[in-house]
């Protein structure tokens, strides 16, 4: 200790330290390893503001300050402006005087031990006798300290969450081999249901709810053992169920296809073809027994992003009873955007067939004589259409022809009698339309 304390440096109650307008006289000042030291004997109360007072004095100095308390006991058991003093600094050591020692100086310091107990931090008080050269110097706090309380808080503190996180992280791989488990079981079981359905062409309704409600590991697990791009028999597993479907009773239900169909848990490429460059339009339109249901799988191909070819188009034209009528529905779902625009089709192909029968003077899937007679169903059937229909009578030959035939003003009649122009118009087919029919509906 000798080698690092200015002995010449050493007073004892008589130094003033004047310092930027103030000045300060501690208990005992010195010089140790080059830094200037302060002791403050802090045996009676002091209030909270002068032992803060007298703290930034000394850091704003760069003047080590060493409190020198009177603690009696336990340092568990502190006086108000004992603690005062502990919180100051971050390392929270508090020092009294080791009056056991005569031959040379010496401090007891109190300080806290931070520790891990199975998981909870806590903390317990040690104390110990040092000299000066046991003591650190935090530069930038300005302070004197044994222990290093933070350091050691911060270590504690990290090995407690390091423990807890790998404690959640087990838990949750044990949750998660459990779940995979029982998704595992649960899906062996709902493919076996699905197979066992599948022969005796049973209603699939319950079922589709079934796997629309399918937890995400579930449904990972689901498309691991029914993965419908698989090839079977050379074909992608999907178009193998839609070739191979055979309706076993005429009750009107969901069947497989509709399930693979709707299900968006169930993952697949709907583009996928065979080696002929065949696809689900070819497969759908040559199973007879899909026909029926047609009018409710066709929009679902396009709910799951189909994209409609020209090989599909020439095929629908060549080989369907109606290939013309089936060619421009499917073309019309081709541009749809979204779910509503698709239901909009399915139940309101009629009325777009009238607009290309506005278009082309051509009186679509009507064998009526008269334009007049053919405008009677579609302006009873589609009244929330109505602002659209004035579109396409002021915008296609059809208007003009109206004009001219409808001799007896039936069209005008009709409007005041369905009550057209107060009637609540549909808003929502509004890009749809635009898109469709550009030369109409586009502002």
């Amino acid at each position: 200790m000798n080698q690092t304390l200015k002995l010449d440096s050493i007073d004892i109650d008589t130094k003033f330290l004047m310092r930027g307008g103030e000045r300060r006289r501690p208990d005992v000042y010195c010089k140790f390893d080059n830094k200037e030291v302060a002791f403050e004997i802090q045996l009676s109360p002091l209030p909270q503001h002068y032992i803060q007072h007298r703290y930034q004095f000394y850091k704003k100095n760069n003047i080590y300050l060493i409190w020198i308390l009177d603690i009696k006991g336990s340092a568990t058991i502190l006086k108000s402006f004992e603690r005062d003093v502990k919180y100051i600094w971050k390392h929270q050591n508090l020092f009294i005087l080791n009056e056991h020692k005569v031959s040379r100086l010496e401090l007891l310091c109190h300080y806290k031990t931070p520790f891990n107990d199975n998981g909870l931090y806590k903390e317990k008080w040690y104390e110990t006798s040092i000299n000066l050269d046991k003591l650190k110097f935090d530069k930038v706090e300005i302070s004197c300290f044994f222990y290093d309380y933070l350091w050691m808080k911060t270590n504690v503190e990290t090995e407690i969450l390091r423990v807890q996180q790998e404690e959640v992280l087990r838990l949750a791989d044990v949750e998660n081999k459990l779940a995979k488990q029982n998704a595992i079981e649960l899906i062996t079981s709902l493919r076996a249901k699905i197979g066992h359905w599948r022969s005796k062409d049973y209603n699939f309704y319950s079922l589709i709810h079934q796997i629309n409600c399918l937890s995400n590991i579930e449904i990972e697990e689901l498309n691991r053992q029914i993965n419908l791009n698989k090839r079977m028999q050379g074909l992608p597993q999907f178009l193998f169920f839609i070739k191979s479907y055979k309706e076993l009773s005429s009750d009107f239900k969901s069947i497989l296809i509709e399930l693979i169909f709707i299900c968006q848990n169930l993952k697949f490429n709907i583009n996928l073809k065979d080696k002929n460059d065949d696809g689900v339009i070819q497969y759908l339109y040559r199973n007879p027994d899909l026909g029926k249901y047609l009018y409710k799988l066709l929009p679902l191909l396009f709910k799951r992003r189909y994209v409609l070819t020209k090989h599909d188009k020439d095929f629908v034209l060549v080989n369907t009873a109606n290939g013309e009528y089936e060619c421009m529905l499917l073309n019309t779902y081709s541009h749809c955007n979204n779910d509503y625009e698709l239901e909009f089709v399915k139940n309101n192909f009629r009325y777009i067939r009238f607009i290309k029968s506005a278009i082309d003077m051509n009186r679509l899937d009507s064998k009526v004589k008269s334009w007049v007679q053919y405008m009677m169903p579609i302006m009873y059937n589609y009244k929330s259409l109505w602002k659209y229909t004035k579109l396409v009578l002021a915008r296609t030959p059809l208007g003009e022809e109206l004009r001219i035939v409808d001799k007896k003003n039936t069209i005008d009649v009709k409007i005041k009698e369905f009550n057209l122009e107060i009637v609540q118009q549909e808003e929502s087919c509004n890009n749809l339309l635009a898109r469709l029919y550009p030369q109409i509906f586009f502002n």
